[in-house]
């Protein structure tokens, strides 16, 4: 038997290739993706951005604003710290008006009035000395347990400064072997002055205060204190000497401050309504 051959169909020639169909998913999820960055992006400059602003307004808050510091005069009334009398409301009160002044001392000591000479050849007016023996103390003998606060008015020339006056009529006395400490500026209830510590056969305290609207005179304090309650004395005798006060016709300041290097204040006194020493 013959067997009989088919023929294949032969395939067309040059027929194109099959195009892949490009679909918009991937462009789709292109986009999705940049989206999702950009957000991420958004939201952290959102949140930075509330962080920093939240932060500053916190530290402003918790800072102390900054105040220059003024470099004019200040100008207000002078602050005046107020003196513990508790220990001295019992005290008495001295007043001389001829001197015009007065002091307060305390009920153990005896005030007796002395000649101008007792406080040199300087010495004007009435003079005062205040005064308490110690336990050992024998009378009529050299003074060595004790207090003894004289109190008067020294004249001086109106042309010489409350230093100069001080620095002459406490110089050394080289026969006796007495030494001085420099003079030092003070001020006490509003009067300006100055004070020396004197050793010679004893220690003392000498203090010249001025004399309100009088440039030819000055109001002086000696203080001697020895004995074993020398620093029961000493206190005492400072105590007293912060109640001295001019009761003469004093000048009127204005009220005005002046700020001193440590932050402190002081007022104008005195006659010519000078500024204070700084301490």
């Amino acid at each position: 038997m013959e067997t009989e051959e088919k023929s294949l169909p032969l395939p067309e020639k040059d027929l194109p290739l099959p195009e892949k169909e490009i679909t918009s998913g991937n462009n789709s999820l292109l986009e999705s993706k940049w989206v999702k960055i950009g957000l991420v992006v958004f939201l952290l400059v959102i949140v930075g951005a509330g962080a920093f602003v939240f932060g500053r307004n916190n530290l402003s808050q918790n800072q102390e604003p900054v105040v220059p510091s003024p470099t004019q005069t200040i100008v207000q009334e002078s602050p005046t710290p107020t003196p513990d009398t508790s220990e001295t409301k019992d005290w008495k009160t001295y007043l001389n008006s001829q001197s015009q002044w007065e002091m307060k001392y305390p009920v153990d000591l005896t005030a007796e009035k002395r000649e101008a000479s007792q406080i040199g050849p300087t010495g004007i007016g009435d003079t005062v000395v205040f005064y308490k023996l110690g336990k050992s103390q024998s009378t009529g003998t050299e003074f060595y347990d004790g207090i003894s606060i004289t109190v008067g008015v020294s004249k001086k020339s109106e042309d010489i400064t409350l230093e100069a006056f001080a620095d002459e009529q406490t110089k050394p006395n080289p026969e006796v072997g007495s030494t001085r400490t420099p003079v030092k500026k003070i001020s006490i209830n509003g009067l300006t002055g100055v004070e020396t510590y004197i050793t010679s056969f004893g220690n003392s305290r000498t203090v010249y205060l001025e004399y309100p609207g009088k440039k030819d005179r000055t109001y002086y304090i000696s203080i001697v204190s020895e004995g074993p309650d020398k620093a029961a004395y000493d206190k005492t005798a400072e105590m007293m000497l912060q109640t001295f006060k001019s009761i003469g016709n004093q000048t009127v300041c204005t009220q005005e401050a002046k700020l001193c290097p440590d932050g402190s204040y002081v007022g104008r006194t005195g006659p010519n309504c000078e500024f204070a020493t700084c301490p």
